[in-house]
């Protein structure tokens, strides 16, 4: 009978365990400035989700097979130029990933990105669901985020500010693509998803800009709370904001260890 008990007690820890899968997420890096280990500490401290991000600079990737391990790629540009946001591998590469059923979220300047990548600049249009042709560069240093839409991503939040210094705002988005929160008149979440599965999510707030234009107060709160729902929608995950989880195995695990300690008090109790 203990082994019995102890095989079942095992099988359940093994399910629990694959049902609690962390989220993957690639986080690359645009820009020397580019906050890096600030995104992936933030994602990796698992606030809402569990996550397991890691990071990686732009010049490391040269095609899509690279993202494919990933359930979601985070990328923005910092607000210092170009730099990756003009690698062409780049953009050919998520684009490819996301054809193929992958998803992104980008953040931070991708306006300001836009504009000074020319030659990258029909791709970036190409893959994401804001019309930078016709938006062109436009952000805010003021004003409160408005959820417009009952979805995943804005779930719990009632609004928040810029967060930082500035925040990209969209005038003219993809057809297709869902408005979920504005500022000023402005989109400020924008989400869209291909017949593949790709999701991608377009975020005003600067979770990718340089420090230097002051983005402590992304890292936490209502911000973390908009930047984590974010990824984990795009990564397929839940519809509901719910606690980072335990595995589904150990109640029933802690159920069967109780279970056997009556059985083995009661043989006990028997013998005497």
């Amino acid at each position: 009978m203990k082994k019995v008990v102890l095989i079942a007690l095992a099988a359940s820890c093994i399910a629990g365990a694959a049902q609690a899968a962390s989220v993957k997420v690639l986080v690359i890096g645009t820009h020397t400035n580019s906050p890096l280990a600030e995104v992936v500490g933030q994602l990796n401290d698992d606030t809402y989700f569990d996550f397991d991000a890691t990071g990686a600079d732009h010049s490391t990737i040269s095609s899509a097979a690279d993202l494919q391990a990933f359930d979601a790629v985070v990328f923005g540009n910092s607000g210092s130029g170009s730099q990756g946001f003009g690698n062409t591998t780049l953009w050919s590469a998520l684009q490819g990933y996301y054809d193929a059923g992958g998803s992104i979220v980008a953040s931070g300047w991708l306006g300001y990105g836009y504009v000074v990548s020319s030659a990258t600049a029909g791709q970036i249009d190409t893959l994401l669901p804001v019309n930078f042709a016709a938006s062109g560069y436009t952000f805010t240093s003021s004003g409160t985020n408005t959820p417009t839409t009952a979805h995943a991503i804005t779930d719990g939040l009632t609004s928040w500010g810029v967060g930082s210094n500035y925040q990209d705002t969209y005038s003219v988005l993809d057809t297709g693509a869902t408005v979920l929160a504005q500022i000023s008149g402005n989109a400020s979440v924008v989400v869209d998803e291909n017949s593949n599965g790709g999701r991608a999510v377009v975020l005003g707030n600067g979770f990718m800009q340089s420090s230097g234009y002051g983005t402590t107060a992304l890292r936490s709160g209502v911000y973390d709370q908009l930047f984590e729902q974010s990824v984990n929608w795009a990564a397929n995950g839940t519809s509901e904001l719910t606690p980072v989880p335990l595995p589904a195995g150990l109640p029933l695990m802690l159920a069967g260890m109780g279970a056997f300690a009556v059985m083995r008090r009661r043989k006990k109790m028997q013998k005497v």
